[in-house]
């Protein structure tokens, strides 16, 4: 065989070589497919019933809070909101009740906090207006909020409960915009919102004990998130508002903290088992323009740290505003309103 023969067969080996791999890779790759709505909403605040595979969430536009049937495809009204636009839903962990914040766009000191039966659509409770930051105890039986006092400039942070819609002040606070989560049914975790010229400590308190104790000192801090039933706190900590942040963890259950360097954002992240969550994070580089970037899903181990990517094709330009529960191996999150799913 001559040298020019030898040099067509190594240089037809090489690209048959790369077509078997690139197709491998682009097979193995599961990819991310809309789930058209119904009656085409574009959805917001909302929330994954996944053992009854529904899905709770607010349209915009006709300011109405609707259930959808991902069983049936089939899409119910459950209340009309007020002419006020809708601030936040905070849905209980059960999903049978939702406290609804609303404003007047025109006046913002005009506001409203009512808790509604998600079954029937009916008003429970009309709650003070001075309630904010406003979140669901694990048990659904409290919510646990800022409260500030229309009187004079105090603020408290409080909790109500809802079996006879009793309140009391905890503990002062000397930030406005504060935010708040339950670490489990008896302690609660809160921080005021950090700037790039102040940093913040990170607060526990202990409802048993009514004591106050330090979590994280003099840091920036973004995107808490609490998964009471895993015994977790998660957040991104910088000591730097520049500097990329930490994934930091802290477990409930040996009060012990751990900061890894996994890049992701925690603010889509989402339990997926004991001790592993799914989040995103950038798949692309600083200096790719946004609408040639994929997002890139991972594994994260609450332990050590080590991410696991998935092999989900999201396609280019698009960002997950939020991931949610996953239904038997199908993993289903928000783009654009619109909502996806792939399988794990």
């Amino acid at each position: 065989m001559d040298k020019k023969k030898l040099l067509w067969f190594i240089g037809s080996a090489i690209i048959i070589i790369f077509l078997v791999v690139l197709v491998v890779v682009l097979t193995s790759q599961k990819k991310a497919s809309l789930v058209k709505n119904p009656v085409n909403d574009l959805m917001e605040l909302t929330s994954l019933d996944s053992p009854n595979n529904k899905l709770y969430y607010l349209e915009k536009n006709s300011q109405t809070i609707k259930k959808w049937d991902l069983t049936t495809n089939k899409i119910s009204n459950i209340i009309k909101v007020s002419d006020k636009a809708v601030l936040n839903i905070s849905y209980s962990p059960d999903l049978k009740q939702a406290v609804v914040q609303t404003v007047n766009p025109e006046d913002y000191a005009d506001s409203q906090n009512y808790l509604i039966d998600l079954n029937t659509g009916k008003i429970i409770k009309y709650l003070s207006e001075y309630m904010s930051s406003i979140t669901w105890s694990p048990d659904n039986k409290m919510l646990a909020y800022q409260y500030s006092n229309p009187n004079n400039t105090d603020n408290f942070l409080s909790i109500i409960n809802l079996n006879d819609f009793s309140f009391k002040n905890l503990q002062t606070l000397e930030d406005d915009y504060i935010h708040i989560d339950w670490v489990d049914g008896n302690k609660l975790v809160y921080y005021p919102a950090p700037t790039e010229a102040s940093k913040v400590d990170v607060n526990l308190f202990n409802l048993q004990t009514n004591e106050k104790s330090n979590l994280l000192k003099d840091l920036f801090v973004t995107n808490l998130k609490s998964f009471p039933n895993d015994g977790k706190l998660i957040m991104n900590t910088s000591e730097d508002y520049e500097q990329a942040p930490l994934l930091t963890v802290y477990d409930n259950k040996t009060s012990k903290l751990s900061k890894f360097r996994a890049l992701i954002n925690t603010a889509t992240a989402e339990l997926y088992k004991k001790d592993t969550i799914i989040a995103t994070k950038n798949g692309g580089d600083d200096n790719e323009q946004e609408s040639q970037v994929s997002e890139q899903f991972y594994l994260v181990s609450l332990k050590n740290g080590i991410q696991n990517k998935l092999k989900i094709n999201l396609g280019k330009g698009l960002k997950v505003q939020k991931i949610l529960t996953p239904i038997n191996k199908n993993l289903f999150f928000i783009v654009d309103g619109q909502l996806y799913k792939t399988k794990m």
